[in-house]
């Protein structure tokens, strides 16, 4: 299922473990995986070529849940269609930890893509270069947030100078 990045605060992600963030924007990246990720979250950190290279032990330490950790939260960077298989593996088998596998970009025809837009109980995320557009969205609402700074009068008074 495609979800836009600033829709993913209305969905309810209890049920959903598996999903993809691709594109360009590595902040908008980093931002939504901030966003994912419970404060009390174990992180673990792998890149896809070393989960191809053991692929074994990876989906052992998968299936085995420590009884210390509340929960745990799985990010699988630089991945390609070559894990495909993989995430078909890890979906079948329910497992209960948070994944989510970032990649840059993906073309329609990608398979990793394809498996992410057809599947109801995984989420895929695009995350594009800002434009315009997206530059003055987050510009305001940042300003909102600092409701003390005020753009128009700096400016204003600095134009009376000249």
């Amino acid at each position: 299922m495609i979800v836009k990045y600033f829709e993913l605060k209305k969905i309810k992600l209890e049920n959903i473990n598996l999903i993809l963030l691709f594109g360009k924007n590595n902040g908008l990246q980093k931002d939504i995986i901030n966003q994912l990720v419970d404060e009390k979250s174990k992180i673990s950190y792998y890149e896809e070529k070393d989960i191809l290279e053991k692929q074994n032990n990876f989906l052992e330490n998968l299936m085995n849940k420590s009884l210390f950790d509340e929960k745990n939260t799985i990010i699988i960077r630089r991945t390609t269609d070559k894990i495909v298989k993989i995430v078909e593996e890890i979906d079948q088998k329910k497992i209960e930890d948070m994944i989510i596998i970032t990649s840059d970009v993906l073309e329609k025809r990608s398979k990793l893509r394809s498996l992410f837009e057809k599947d109801k109980r995984l989420i895929c995320i695009p995350v594009y270069p800002d434009n315009n557009q997206t530059l003055s969205i987050l510009c305001s609402n940042f300003f909102k947030k600092k409701k003390n700074i005020n753009i128009a009068s700096k400016y204003k008074s600095n134009c009376r100078k000249m």
